[in-house]
């Protein structure tokens, strides 16, 4: 089965507008099963913290925050610790998003950060895609 690590952003994303595509990138992970989803301890508290935000959490309730975090830590593919130390991105808060995949040997990371990962393209057996890209790989529509 395909192995994906979804980035934040994108999660976020999935949140703030239920009916965009990286909500049914996720759909087809937690209802269809298309693919695993890889996460780790680290992205789950980034995700934790952010919703927090005032600026980011006035655009869904705080439960939906809480039940996105909580499905991701029952039935992702979480990455042993500690992830492997990597120093790749120009933004450093990314480069645990590759360590994540390269200890899940996740086939594709997916990102909507065009400055920093997805220039990166490849990192050991990941390809860095858009969430357009991998919703055609998976057939998500």
């Amino acid at each position: 089965m395909t192995v994906a690590v979804i980035d934040t952003n994108l999660l976020l994303s999935a949140l703030m507008n239920p009916s965009g595509l990286p909500q049914r990138v996720l759909l087809a992970w937690a209802d269809q099963r298309r693919y695993t989803l890889a996460t780790c301890a680290f992205q789950l508290a980034e995700l934790r913290d952010v919703t927090r935000r005032p600026s980011v959490a006035r655009y869904f309730r705080p439960a939906q925050a809480g039940r996105m975090i909580n499905q991701l830590r029952a039935l992702a593919l979480m990455a042993p610790e500690p992830l492997p130390r990597v120093d790749i991105s120009s933004d450093p808060f990314d480069n645990f998003l590759l360590g994540c995949a390269a200890a899940t040997a996740a086939q594709y990371v997916v990102s909507g950060d065009k400055a920093d990962v997805l220039s990166i393209k490849r990192y050991g057996t990941a390809r860095i895609v858009s969430v357009h890209t991998f919703a055609d790989i998976i057939g998500c529509e």
